[in-house]
């Protein structure tokens, strides 16, 4: 049931420092929720902190997405990387962001990504071959960061020799996307995605001229046909759609890891019981998400529960919040991968430009955890205690360094 938009009279929400949100997100949403839907942030952002408000919001579409401008953000003007900020669906709306999802919906269908399973699961077991002997490994590293960018190199049909050239750029691209990134590092990163382009490019027009039944030769096959996607248009879609999923996927996959290594009763039932490990993926997404939030802009002046959010306000959607609601989830600060999870999840940030990733990212996940309790049930966190920091858009880790018999 959606909150009644009716209120009789109104009242300013509570305001919070960021400094209190990033020290104890959880903390301070929880003392805040049975006290009206939104809180304000020191510099003016209303916070929508509960499920059923964000869920309204979202469903009556009284408030529209905005997109992180990543240009603006790191200050860049031109060049590859803003290229690919401006010339693609994920970080674009209106008329363009519908004509360049019409032509990668008709060949990044569910069925196709389902049919990576095998894929996604050979990748994680031939990275603990690797691995095995030495007993240890840094979850992000050495693993986590490597399946997401292993899996778009099959997608995209990439030769085997190709892979490690294209996953350090593939690795180097995504950062940016995370925020988490030095004013040094930007040349090194848009040189990387110069070179990353002109190889999809060149991917692109090969498999133009040599199709070959595969995802890639279907795209093309769709953009040469009925869409008015220009070349570049088409190589950025295929880079985004893949790349800007992939900081949240391999954060979800160190974070599901050192959360069940820290509550061993649930990593040693998992071990017993893997048909478990789709339950026990959804849990952690709930438990401590990825992605803290999503930026909207209010379409109209809303009143809720005698709280006002004026029309054109920015107000971020916190899932980290809605995650742990008491009214949706019944103790919802303990870890239970045996919990039943309401049909409404907005895993990996949810929105309209959430489905088209969030399978495969699932998968990914599903397939990496899979993989480490089959074949390492005695995995174990070494050195400093695992962090999870931030309370808005990706969050950030700690290392996590693992060692087994």
């Amino acid at each position: 049931m959606t909150p009644s938009l009716k209120a009789v009279h109104t009242r300013a929400p509570k305001v919070v420092t960021i400094a209190e949100l990033e020290a104890d997100p959880h903390g301070v949403f929880k003392r805040h929720r049975g006290s009206g839907p939104f809180i304000q942030r020191d510099d003016g952002v209303y916070l929508a902190i509960r499920a059923s408000e964000v869920n309204s919001l979202l469903n009556d579409e009284l408030a529209s997405q905005v997109e992180p401008e990543v240009t603006q953000v790191h200050g860049i003007t031109k060049g590859a990387l803003f290229n690919f900020c401006n010339n693609a669906m994920l970080t674009s709306t209106g008329a363009k962001y519908c004509a360049w999802r019409a032509t990668l919906v008709r060949t990044f269908t569910f069925s196709m990504i389902d049919g990576l399973r095998p894929c996604v699961r050979s990748y994680a077991n031939e990275i603990i071959d690797q691995h095995q002997a030495k007993n240890r490994m840094e979850l992000l590293t050495d693993y986590a960061s490597l399946i997401p960018a292993r899996t778009a190199a099959f997608v995209l049909g990439i030769p085997r020799e190709d892979e490690p050239k294209f996953t350090s750029l593939f690795s180097k691209v995504a950062r940016v996307f995370g925020y988490a990134v030095w004013p040094e590092e930007i040349l090194s990163i848009e040189k990387a995605a110069q070179e990353l382009n002109d190889y999809v490019g060149a991917l692109i027009e090969f498999r133009r001229r040599n199709p070959r039944g595969d995802f890639l030769s279907e795209y093309v096959a769709a953009v040469d046909g009925k869409s008015e996607l220009t070349s570049l248009e088409a190589v950025m879609q295929i880079v985004s759609v893949i790349l800007a999923g992939s900081n949240a996927t391999h954060t979800a996959m160190v974070i599901q890891t050192a959360l069940l290594l820290k509550h061993r009763t649930q990593w040693n039932t998992l071990c017993e019981y893997p048909g478990l490990v789709p339950k026990a993926v959804v849990e952690a997404l709930r438990f401590e998400p990825p992605i803290a939030s999503a930026c909207y802009l209010a379409r109209d002046t809303i009143e809720i529960e005698g709280q006002t959010l004026p029309a054109g306000a920015l107000v971020s959607l916190m899932t980290i919040s809605v995650m742990r609601d008491e009214q949706i989830y019944p103790h919802p600060d303990r870890l239970d991968i045996l919990r039943g999870q309401p049909r409404w999840h907005p895993i990996l940030g949810g929105g309209v430009r959430g489905f088209l990733g969030e399978a495969l990212a699932k998968i990914e996940l599903e397939e990496g955890l899979l993989a480490l309790i089959t074949r390492l049930p005695d995995l174990h966190a070494d050195g400093e205690q695992f962090q999870v920091k931030g309370h808005t858009g990706l969050r950030r880790i700690s290392p996590l360094h693992l060692r087994w018999s």
